[in-house]
């Protein structure tokens, strides 16, 4: 229970600066345009919803005692509702990590096709983002098709999910697999990055391009702690090595709530005209006042990013 307020404590106040953020840019969305900015949005969609589908799939289901009236709710869910929240945990860390790679795509293409940038984001941004929706579903379809129920745990504390493990064993293996292949496809676009604004000493200069190349290389940080945490909690050679799995299994939830919702912070850390703008929200004070931000312009014409004054 002390971990689900803790994490709650910052969960929802994270989850709320995230909602402003959206509707601030919004607000002003003639000022945020560009693929950048798209995929800021798909990426803030599916936060939210991976916040939403934790919150009631997992955390709730953990501190819900076993003969409350909340447990007769769980209990009372079609079958086809459970299988879906379930389902949608091992969902959403396929399509997080492919977010964090398209990003990293999209610093990569803005450094070394200025001009072209956006044109190959108008062709491929949908079809990148339609993947992304889609291609998890090969993995995580049998999770649709098998009996899932709640049942007590064996302290007969909480409810937890009876599922069939060698179902759970396999999806858990080609995540693993996925996230390994994805980690290394996004160091590879990040070092690549890192030689070309080492080269160029016109792009270092540019905040921008600097700015948002830093933002990649967080998102990659993150990813890299994931994959490293997740294997060490999966993997049987680990396993004789007294509390490293404990370790791992208390500090990946925190990972992961930082994958899904440090961007949004990152970003008001980019725009100091966006942070008052949130802020003042907050705060509920009806300030009107202009955003006024240095943007990149990728292609001369689209593209326009917010950075940090």
């Amino acid at each position: 229970m002390e971990g689900f307020i803790a994490r709650l404590c910052y969960r929802v106040p994270a989850a709320t600066i995230y909602i402003l953020v959206v509707i601030t840019l919004r607000r002003n969305k003639a000022n945020y345009v560009g693929s950048f900015f798209k995929l800021f949005m798909f990426s803030t969609f599916v936060n939210l919803a991976v916040f939403i589908n934790a919150t009631i799939s997992l955390q709730i289901l953990q501190v819900t005692p076993v003969g409350s009236w909340l447990a007769a709710v769980y209990l009372a869910l079609p079958q086809l509702i459970v299988r879906i929240i379930y389902m949608l945990s091992y969902y959403f860390g396929y399509v997080q990590f492919f977010i964090i790679f398209l990003m990293a795509m999209n610093r990569f293409t803005v450094i070394f096709l200025p001009f072209h940038h956006e044109k190959f984001w108008d062709k491929f941004l949908w079809i990148s983002i339609a993947f992304c929706v889609i291609a998890p579903f090969a993995s995580v379809y049998p999770l649709l098709c098998d009996d899932i129920a709640f049942q007590p745990n064996r302290a007969k504390t909480n409810l937890v999910y009876a599922v069939d493990l060698t179902i759970i064993a396999t999806i858990f293996k080609q995540l693993l697999m996925f996230m390994v292949i994805v980690v290394f496809l996004t160091l590879t676009l990040n070092v690549a990055a890192a030689y070309q604004i080492a080269c160029n000493g016109a792009l270092a200069a540019k905040k921008a391009e600097f700015s948002l190349y830093i933002l990649s290389v967080y998102n990659f940080l993150l990813q890299l702690g994931i994959s490293v945490f997740t294997y060490i909690a999966m993997s049987e050679s680990t396993s004789s090595i007294a509390g490293l799995r404990d370790f791992t299994g208390t500090v990946l939830p925190y990972i992961s709530d930082m994958v899904t919702f440090s961007n949004a912070f990152v970003v008001l850390f980019l725009n100091r005209s966006l942070r008052k703008q949130v802020f003042s929200m907050l705060l509920c004070k009806c300030e009107k006042e202009k955003t006024s931000s240095i943007f990149l312009v990728a292609n001369n014409s689209n593209g326009r990013l917010p950075i940090r004054k």
